[in-house]
């Protein structure tokens, strides 16, 4: 079995609707916690922060590992790509608590939504590809107080 690697979002073609880029020095960093990189989900993910700053995607261990040694904006959790849900949130809790957590899954329903915020995420999010709209949610989540 092919081991997951890790990578980084490509900035994408600038369309008409993304801002411009940045300054590197006041660029977010997000993380997005995945298994398949060129999934139309987590490039519409990549695409959706864009603006804002790098996505570092990262399967779930690797991705433990450096939310702990690193300063991430925002942390997004795709649901179907983790084991037990409730152990990275928790984990992801213990290392970087005061990160907004967002957790993306394909069919939420009010019990996922309420184990993951009780757990200790902020959100719950079902699965957009469309970038616009997954902006303007991540925006939104970026904008509450902490």
């Amino acid at each position: 079995m092919e081991q997951p690697s890790s990578s980084t979002c490509q900035r994408p073609i600038e369309a008409r609707w993304l801002s411009s880029p940045t300054p590197k020095s006041m660029q977010n960093e997000f993380l997005l916690i995945g298994e398949t990189p060129d999934s139309s989900w987590s490039t519409s993910v990549c695409q959706a922060l864009a603006s804002l700053g790098p996505t570092d995607m990262l399967p779930e261990r690797e991705a433990i590992e450096r939310s702990a040694h690193h300063n991430y904006q925002m942390i997004i959790i795709d649901a179907g790509a983790v084991a037990d849900l409730a152990a990275v949130i928790i984990k992801l809790r213990q290392t970087s608590p005061i990160v907004p957590l967002v957790v993306a899954t394909a069919s939420p329903t009010w019990q996922t939504a309420k184990e993951v915020l009780m757990t200790g995420a902020n959100d719950c999010i079902r699965k957009s590809v469309d970038p616009v709209k997954l902006s303007a949610m991540f925006q939104e989540i970026l904008s509450r107080p902490r």
